[in-house]
This record gives structure tokens, sequence and C-alpha cells, in this order.
């Protein structure tokens, strides 16, 4: 970000925090000025643009995402291992009630009374 003109910015929310500031007044402590409807200027949103633009094209060049993805993938996978037995056991008892429902269901098949849909004017669902 320093080598697009944003010298201050270390963390990748940092940008967002710098055109707060720059847009609407105040510190990032002391809190955002913001008046709910006050219009945004239009070089205000230009900044605001410029610095999307110069922060998307940081993210990507540093493959921020996949490094951030890399690392949770690595912290879920440490939680997995270290709790494999109770996974398992977990799996084990989910087929198990998975298994005896399914033994049930021919039976409820057998018994239960189909109702025909009514003719005349059909209903469509809400979409």
């Amino acid at each position: 970000m320093s080598a697009a003109g944003y010298p201050n910015v270390r963390q990748p929310n940092d940008v967002f925090f710098q055109e707060l500031r720059n847009t609407y007044g105040g510190s990032r402590q002391g809190g955002i000025h913001l008046i709910p409807g006050e219009p945004v200027s239009n070089s205000a949103r230009q900044a605001q643009i410029a610095a999307a633009v110069s922060d998307s094209g940081c993210t990507a060049s540093t493959d921020l995402a996949g490094i951030y993805f890399a690392v949770q993938a690595s912290y879920e996978q440490q939680l997995v291992n270290s709790n494999q037995q109770a996974l398992n056991a977990a799996v084990r008892q989910y087929r198990a009630a998975y298994k005896n429902e399914l033994a049930e269901l021919v039976a409820l098949l057998k018994t239960t009374k189909a109702q025909p849909f009514p003719t005349g004017k059909r209903t469509q669902a809400a979409g």
C-alpha cells in the first residue's frame, strides 16, 4: 500500500479506518463524526474508490486471502487432529441413529395414509 500512496497502512483494516477519518473526520480512538444522511463529497467518493482499488490490488498481489485460508485450514486441522477420537465417536453415534430411523421408515410408510392433492386450483410457493 505504501507504493500506492498509503504509507500509514500496516494492517488490512487500516485503509478502511483511514478513509473513514478522511471522509467524516475524527480519530480511530475518538470515533467518527458521521451524520446520517449527510452526503459524501465527490472528491471523498473518488478518494474512497482509489483507496479500494489500491487495497484490492495489494490484497491480490500479496495473496492475502490465500495465506489467510491456509492458516485457517491449518488451525482447523489441528483441532480435528486433537479431537479425532471424539469426532469418530460422534460420527458412529450419528450413523447408528440414522440407521435406526431408516429402519423405522418402512413401517411408517406402510401405516401412513396418503392424502392426494386437491383437484382444482393449485398454489405456488412464493418466490
